[in-house]
């Protein structure tokens, strides 16, 4: 091997190993930063559901305790949300593409994970189902017993 071929591959190992490590490590470090985080970091306070529906008042349920809740509105829909202790799931619904019953569960450890963040929509029935904390600035509203 020629003497040049070896003073390349000394300069390569030498001087651009340590840039390839920085880059790398930066690399982790932004991925980290970007996928790592699942959001219950800024989960203070006690975790609660918010109710909106059209043509209904907000309700707003602490997530204490099971219970299951069947919510009538217009034009027939019927919707029956599964509350559990720290989180709530749509049980059942007679919409007709049934998208909200495989949005799954929602809780504080997993609301910062899943693609609709800590939200169950129904979209025929205009229904959301949020996770809110009591201690956020945005909830202006007695919690229902």
């Amino acid at each position: 091997m020629p003497p040049v071929f070896g003073l390349i591959a000394n300069y390569i190992t030498v001087r651009l190993l340590p840039a390839y490590l920085l880059a790398i490590l930066a690399l982790a470090f932004l991925c980290y930063l970007f996928f790592g985080r699942t959001g219950k970091e800024t989960a203070k306070g006690t975790p609660m559901v918010r109710i909106s529906a059209p043509g209904q008042e907000t309700r707003l349920i602490a997530l204490d305790q099971e219970e299951m809740l069947t919510l009538e509105g217009e034009n027939g829909a019927r919707n029956v949300v599964r509350i559990f202790p720290g989180g709530f799931s749509m049980a059942e619904s007679n919409c007709r593409n049934q998208d909200c019953l495989r949005q799954g569960s929602v809780t504080a450890e997993n609301a910062g994970l899943r693609p609709l963040g800590g939200k169950i929509i129904c979209l025929p029935h205009q229904l959301v189902l949020e996770l809110v904390f009591e201690d956020e600035e945005s909830i202006r509203l007695e919690v229902t017993p």
